[in-house]
């Protein structure tokens, strides 16, 4: 069974560090990541966000993930 590979885009401004969760024990620290999930499901992936202030940010999508054939 193929999975698809989910691609995010980071479109904060200002931010000099990201922080994924892909809600499947897997995370990232790049800007814009690319995803394999090896279980079809419903995910909620959380972006966090930092600059070099001290500003922290966080936002939400959910994800759903059915097997290609």
């Amino acid at each position: 069974m193929y999975f698809p590979k989910v691609y995010f885009e980071d479109l904060s401004i200002g931010s000099t560090q990201w922080y994924w969760d892909f809600d499947d024990n897997s995370q990232s620290t790049e800007q814009h990541p690319i995803h394999e999930y090896v279980e079809d499901g419903i995910y909620q992936v959380i972006q966090t966000v930092y600059n070099d202030h001290g500003c922290v940010d966080e936002t939400s999508v959910r994800v759903i993930v059915h097997p290609a054939i």
